[in-house]
């Protein structure tokens, strides 16, 4: 798995502790959806540190066919997944490249990444917490290089290997100063980041 466990564990947390954890494991793998992301991993290559991190706020996993949102009150099972989000298929439809650029904006809530769409242009903004989740270094023997992030149709924003995708909910910026500032953005290439 691509990701920083530190980080992971941080998000998993988070989502517990306010719109709840939904897991549902579809037979092939494990998807489990947090409050603006969603990550899903091949069956049996899920990494025991997070694996562990799961356990530990949710006291189980779903078997094959099952579904559950996870929340401090406990678990409650549901007889189909609600959310529809088919993380790896998504991510295997993109075809538009966004690069993590330099640019940060602070805000009261969180600070933003810019990323910006290759040929276009286009600029959408992620929590930063979400670039820094991303930790190649973390790439188990046998697992392929991560591909992303990926712009999907959606507009949400990808990263993919064999093993999973994740898959992450932009900012929205649709009025105000956000809005005139992502407009003046996208007038010109931003630098990449590293």
């Amino acid at each position: 798995m691509f990701l920083k466990s530190s980080i992971f564990k941080r998000l998993l947390k988070e989502s517990y502790s306010t719109t709840g954890l939904r897991l549902h494991n579809d037979g092939d793998g494990l998807r489990i959806v947090g409050r603006d992301w969603a990550v899903w991993v091949k069956k049996g290559r899920i990494a025991k540190k997070e694996l562990a991190s799961i356990i530990e706020l949710t006291g189980e996993i779903p078997e094959a066919g099952e579904c559950f949102l996870s929340r401090k009150g406990g678990n409650q099972h549901e007889l189909r997944d609600v959310i529809t989000y088919d993380v790896m298929g998504d991510a295997l439809k993109c075809r538009k490249t966004a690069d993590v650029t330099r640019m940060l904006i602070k805000a009261e809530w969180c600070t933003m990444q810019v990323l910006q769409d290759r040929e276009t242009k286009k600029v959408t903004l992620l929590n930063e917490n979400f670039v820094k989740l991303i930790n190649k270094a973390a790439i188990e023997q046998g697992e392929a290089f991560p591909v992303g992030p990926v712009v999907g149709e959606n507009g949400n924003i990808y990263w993919f290997n064999d093993t999973m995708a994740l898959m992450v909910l932009p900012i929205s910026a649709r009025s105000g100063k956000g809005q005139k500032l992502v407009e003046n953005l996208e007038k010109f290439k931003i630098q990449e980041g590293n």
